[in-house]
């Protein structure tokens, strides 16, 4: 969906922004709800609307209730809205008249890697204050290309509330080939994407014309990407540090330089903490950051890494203890380390377990892939499991890594 530059306007959120964010918010619950519909072969114009219409009551009320818990239509009355709406733009204007009072608060989902996802709910003003920051570093772009999707807090900030300030139409392709984020760059334009489809994009040889600038964020960007951005004639690349708990908080140009604190954010003094301050500058708020910080002066910072021991994978936190737990919970496995995978054997998750005496390791692999494939996302299930007598350690008896070899599923031995 492609929003015009002309869309700018007083009021935060138009119909047709809404509506552009419900299109990626039903659409990721209904991959949720009906699996069975991820492959079907209707046109991508009309397939929301082909699979919201097969719904039952019950499916209906939940997908109301993901509408409304994102929103903030906590009354009787909008929630009676959603669930009459007869599509997508119907459920737009019900949306649309539940904001039009006081400044309502946009509640996003974290991941859930570690357990149950969280609702982090920020008021709509907050959010448009970092905007009117992002507006002032990114002055200049006339076009926004999104690989993101707009209901999560990164693309709700660039794809819906920073082009009105930019003067920019914005242009959805996360549905697409990545390569195809360089194929369609103009000079002016803004790529908004992820490490991961930033990896993807750049693989294609194809250059971009003078003046495309690049934006990244949801997981720290590696250095190669940075290397290849270059190459294909980026002019600019800029990562931004931030979380769904905290927003934006940092950004950065090059590679192993410090993040720059966004103007409305101050230290707090305590090492992870920040304040976020008011449109006004009297009213202040403290916020902890997931990540371990060192400060190298009073606004710039580097990241030292997760409090919670996530990794990102394809731009998703994921939590190896978690999945370590879930593997033994199969009944056919004793012991299990898992990490992320060195490079060289890929950008997943890998696992080495210890099956019970009795257990043939072939059987091992099949029971244990069938076990993982109910109970992990596609980003937490290991690429590889190598499956041994005894976890490797050093010889001082710590846990150390170990080398994989990826290939198809063994009849015994090996990896899968």
């Amino acid at each position: 969906m492609t929003i015009p530059a002309s869309e700018a306007t007083d009021t935060p959120l138009t119909v047709a922004m809404i509506e552009q964010i419900l299109g990626d918010l039903c659409q990721h619950a209904l991959d949720r709800l009906r699996p069975e519909l991820l492959n079907s072969p209707w046109e991508q114009d009309d397939m929301l609307a082909r699979q919201l219409a097969t719904l039952d009551s019950i499916e209906r009320v939940e997908l109301g209730a993901i509408v409304s818990s994102f929103f903030g239509l906590d009354d009787v009355d909008g929630a009676r809205g959603l669930f009459g709406a007869p599509n997508l733009a119907g459920l737009a204007k019900v949306v649309h008249a539940g904001q039009a009072v006081g400044d309502p608060c946009i509640g996003f989902r974290t991941s859930g890697s570690s357990g149950q996802p969280k609702l982090i709910r920020h008021p709509l003003s907050r959010l448009l204050q970092e905007a009117d920051t992002l507006a002032r570093l990114l002055c200049g772009r006339r076009r926004l290309l999104l690989a993101v999707p707009v209901h999560h807090i990164y693309g709700f900030i660039f794809g819906i509330l920073l082009p009105p300030r930019l003067g920019a139409a914005t242009h959805s392709l996360r549905r697409l080939p990545p390569g195809l984020l360089l194929r369609e760059a103009r000079p002016g334009d803004l790529i908004v994407g992820t490490p991961f489809l930033l990896d993807l994009a750049f693989e294609a040889d194809i250059s971009v014309p003078d003046g495309v600038w690049v934006v990244t964020s949801t997981a720290p960007c590696p250095d190669p990407v940075w290397e290849r951005a270059a190459e294909r004639g980026i002019t600019r690349l800029i990562e931004v540090y931030g979380s769904t708990e905290t927003g934006g908080v940092g950004t950065r140009d090059a590679p192993g330089q410090p993040f720059e604190l966004l103007p409305h954010l101050d230290a707090a003094g305590a090492d992870d903490v920040i304040e976020r301050s008011g449109n006004d500058g009297t009213e202040t708020e403290s916020v902890r950051c997931p990540d371990r910080m060192e400060w190298l002066a009073e606004r710039r910072f580097r990241v030292l890494g997760r409090h919670d021991g996530a990794v990102q994978i394809a731009g998703v936190n994921v939590y190896p203890e978690r999945v370590r737990r879930v593997i033994l919970e199969c009944p056919f496995v004793k012991e299990a380390t898992v990490r992320l995978m060195r490079p060289g054997e890929g950008k997943r998750l890998k696992a080495f377990v210890v099956p019970r005496s009795s257990i043939e390791q072939g059987r091992v692999w099949h029971e244990l892939d069938a076990h993982l494939a109910v109970r992990l996302s596609a980003p937490e299930r290991p690429r590889s499991i190598t499956v041994g007598e005894a976890l490797p350690r050093t010889s001082e008896g710590k846990l150390c890594d170990w080398i994989v070899t990826l290939g198809p599923l063994p009849e015994a031995g090996g990896d899968i």
